[in-house]
Parts: structure tokens; C-alpha cells; sequence
């Protein structure tokens, strides 16, 4: 069966703390500071944390706290469904090794169909499930306005 990506701009509400001291509105330059200052070690654990609430089915959790990138592209309800029909026949997960940690800025586009500008990180992971088949997993995350990251992305490819 070929496993489509699921474009879900979705998940979960994860303030990652090490990650954004600062609170309320951003200057490009505390932005700047902030896209700097990214750990990789705090985005990989807030992105397990997002795999075992998806692994335990607790999807509903993580698009309940997602950003405003994911959920205006997806709603619960759907969100979910997808979520359950794409893994359902994988079966559990077994192990998880992460690939990659990869920070891309988008800018503002003419299309109606670009992601929300921003810093996002994606988290890339080999995924084995009890299936047999090993799957890559991404978790992606966008900072919000107010430097708090949250989940804006989750595909099994």
C-alpha cells in the first residue's frame, strides 16, 4: 500500500521551554535573536513528545493546542480521521531514530496555498512499526508571535 503524505498542518501546543524566554510582541531583531538561539535538543524532545501523543491516540490533544498555522489548514475532526487511517494500518510504533533537525524560514508568498511566513523546525524521523515497515515521520513546529513554538505539521511519508 503506498502511504500518502498527510499534509496536516496540525498539532500539538508545545511550549518548548529552553527554546523562547521572551513573551509578547517581537522586534526583528529579539526574532532574529531567537532564530538563533534554537536548540536542537529541546525541539527533538518536544518532537517525541508529540510522536508518543500521537501514539498513544491522543491526536485530539495535539491539534487542540496546535498553531494557528495548522488549524486553520485542518479541522479536529479531520485531523484526527486522517491521522487514524494513515497509522491504523502500521500498526505501533516500535522504535523511532531521528535523521534530521532542519530550520527553514518561510516568507511571505503570492500563493494562496504557502505556509503562514514564519521559522519553522522540522523534525525527521525513521520510524519502525509493528507492521514491519519502517516509514519516515515529520513533526514540524513553527514559532508564534509571542516566540513560543508549536506544532504546525505532522506527515508519515
Amino acid at each position: 500500500m503506498k502511504y500518502r503524505s498527510l499534509a496536516l498542518a496540525l498539532l500539538a501546543l508545545l511550549p518548548l521551554t529552553g527554546m523562547a524566554q521572551q513573551r509578547g510582541a517581537v522586534a526583528p531583531q529579539a526574532q532574529a535573536q531567537v532564530q538563533q538561539d534554537i536548540d536542537p535538543n529541546s525541539i527533538l524532545t518536544g518532537a517525541l513528545h508529540v510522536a508518543d501523543l500521537i501514539d498513544n491516540g491522543r491526536a485530539a490533544e495535539v491539534w487542540e493546542g496546535a498553531s494557528i498555522a495548522a488549524k486553520s489548514t485542518v479541522s479536529r475532526d479531520a485531523f484526527v480521521n486522517q491521522l487514524q487511517m494513515a497509522r491504523a494500518p502500521l500498526g505501533q510504533a516500535q522504535s523511532r531514530v531521528w535523521l534530521s533537525v532542519l530550520r527553514q524560514q518561510i516568507n511571505p508568498a503570492q500563493g494562496e496555498s504557502s505556509p503562514l511566513p514564519g521559522t519553522y523546525v522540522t523534525v525527521r524521523f525513521a520510524t519502525r512499526f509493528s507492521s514491519g515497515k519502517t516509514l519516515v515521520e515529520l513533526i514540524s513546529f513553527r514559532m508564534d508571535d509571542n516566540t513560543t513554538w508549536r506544532v504546525a505539521g505532522y506527515s508519515i511519508q
